[in-house]
């Protein structure tokens, strides 16, 4: 589709709030320089690292964190070869913030992000999206899909208010909105699978000084669209069904104990082309599994992901070599997400030998029919090359039967 003009809704007031930069002073394993664009009249803060030139992959936090979710993934991905670019939605991180949950809305977020890709003119786009990241970042790509080569979703959706809603979902939403106290950082630590240092807490805490900046935070989930009413559910419904046209590859990758959205991904991979032959990863990995996936998976709202990437020595080995000893359609799931085997291979050899261990039985169990494929086919070409071996040791054994004129020489065996 074409890419549309963006109308904005809102210009920078003197009720805007705009948080302190002292406040995100000595942040932890963030080292990365802030940069910003304007959006009606807002500063919207963003992250840019690595070449200008590579291809992008957007990073979309979800609720209710901001960039510093990806200060892991982003040196795995510039690595990699990539250009990483996560932006703070507005209400969020260092972006600016409105200070009435009525100034909120799901329009205005798809139309920021609309304007912020057009002016940073990104294209050949790699979205990787998570909980209302993928709500905000489903909807633009299935709308600009002409910037966007390729999706991964973890642990999100795009709602259409044909389905019923969770009773998780449902508490969250009365608690976002009625709860005196909404202290973000503990919010954030306590869906964490490993628990945040007190460092990383306060740092997800940074972007609010008091309640007044907290508005965008608490509006998310009463934005969702779970009504045939709403005024989002037209427009998604229409991204909904070119998400069902979309032909490029669409990964899926969810943590399965996430009460709200644990179970979305089987729609997504029922409804959407590209999705189809994807790789075994949704569903089937376990929690820990997901965790030392983070580089891939983020924080779904009750599910937040913190620990460093942790891989598997042998995977990391197989990944580097061994899946081209796979058939070609099995090699093919693999081949479509280079990023993933670029940060098994970078992370894994920074663990320690203790770290590692819990996750070895869970690799070799997820990848075992990839790996007793890899047995199978090694133990073929040895059995063959025995049998080669023994019949050219027979052949060479062998006198040669000859008349007149015969040197009884062996037979060359070629």
């Amino acid at each position: 589709m074409p890419f549309f003009p963006v109308r904005l809704h809102f210009a920078m007031t003197a009720s805007t709030l705009r948080t302190p930069d002292d406040r995100f002073a000595d942040l932890p394993n963030f080292p990365f320089v802030p940069k910003y664009c304007e959006i009606a009249g807002m500063r919207m803060h963003y992250l840019d690292e690595g070449d200008p030139k590579a291809p992008t992959v957007l990073l979309l936090h979800g609720e209710p964190t901001w960039s510093f979710l990806y200060r892991k993934m982003i040196p795995v991905i510039v690595a990699a070869g990539y250009r990483a670019v996560a932006p703070d939605f507005i209400g969020f991180g260092r972006s600016d913030k409105l200070p009435r949950l009525a100034d909120y809305s799901y329009q205005m977020h798809v139309d920021h992000l609309k304007a912020f890709l057009s002016n940073l003119d990104l294209r050949d786009v790699t979205l990787f999206c998570q909980d209302w990241g993928s709500l905000i970042g489903l909807r633009v790509a299935a709308e600009e899909d002409a910037r966007f080569a390729r999706i991964m979703v973890s642990n999100g959706f795009l709602p259409t208010a044909r389905h019923g809603v969770s009773r998780g979902f449902r508490l969250w939403r009365a608690f976002a909105r009625w709860s005196p106290l909404f202290p973000i950082g503990r919010i954030v630590n306590s869906g964490c699978v490993t628990k945040l240092a007190p460092a990383a807490i306060a740092a997800y805490d940074a972007p609010f000084p008091n309640d007044s900046y907290k508005a965008g935070t608490r509006a998310f989930p009463r934005l969702v669209p779970t009504e045939e009413s709403d005024p989002a559910v037209p427009a998604n419904r229409a991204a909904w069904a070119a998400l069902g046209r979309w032909q490029k590859p669409f990964l899926c990758v969810f943590g399965k104990n996430d009460p709200v959205l644990g179970r979305a991904d089987a729609p997504l991979i029922a409804h959407v082309p590209g999705a189809k032959g994807q790789p075994p990863l949704t569903r089937k990995v376990t929690d820990s599994f997901v965790d030392l996936l983070c580089f891939m998976l983020s924080e779904a709202m009750s599910q937040k992901l913190e620990a460093p990437p942790q891989l598997h020595d042998e995977m990391a080995k197989f990944l580097a070599t061994g899946y081209t000893k796979l058939p070609a359609e099995d090699q093919a799931q693999f081949a479509r997400m280079p990023l993933i085997w670029a940060a098994f291979q970078a992370a894994w050899p920074e663990l320690t030998d203790e770290e590692k261990a819990p996750y070895r039985e869970q690799f070799t169990a997820m990848f075992k029919p990839y790996l007793d494929k890899m047995k199978q086919a090694a133990a073929a070409a040895e059995a063959e090359a025995q049998a080669q071996a023994k019949a050219n040791q027979q052949a060479v054994a062998k006198p040669q039967s000859g008349g007149k004129g015969s040197t009884n020489t062996p037979q060359q065996v070629m």
